[in-house]
């Protein structure tokens, strides 16, 4: 096991330049993945109240991407939601929950 862990550790410092200290000197990113079908009426609600949570303590602190996974949708979704300017990606026919989060998963 301690062989893990100075693996673990020797990777982590050559990927941060440093020591890694448990959580302090690693920068951190969080990404929110909205999978999406046929929510063009309230895509940009639903971005604006991620983004509003993303702007309060302690998740200001980190830098935030929002990805919308429009799944196939045959209304404006997509469309509203690149005017959000937000990632968008998009599947050409309806493929599921767990499509567009993998999609969603790949892109982050």
């Amino acid at each position: 096991m301690d062989n893990i862990r100075r693996a673990e550790a020797a990777w982590l410092d050559s990927l941060y330049g440093g020591p890694y200290n448990r959580g302090y000197s690693v920068p951190h990113k969080l990404i929110v993945i909205i999978p999406a079908y046929n929510e063009g009426p309230v895509i940009g609600s639903t971005i604006a109240g991620v983004r509003a949570v993303l702007q309060e303590p302690p998740l200001n602190d980190l830098s935030s991407e929002v990805i919308v996974v429009d799944d196939g949708s045959l209304d404006n979704t997509f469309e509203m939601a690149t005017q959000q300017g937000v990632t968008v990606l998009s599947h050409p026919v309806n493929r599921g929950l767990g499509a567009a989060l993998l999609t969603g998963f790949q892109a982050a």
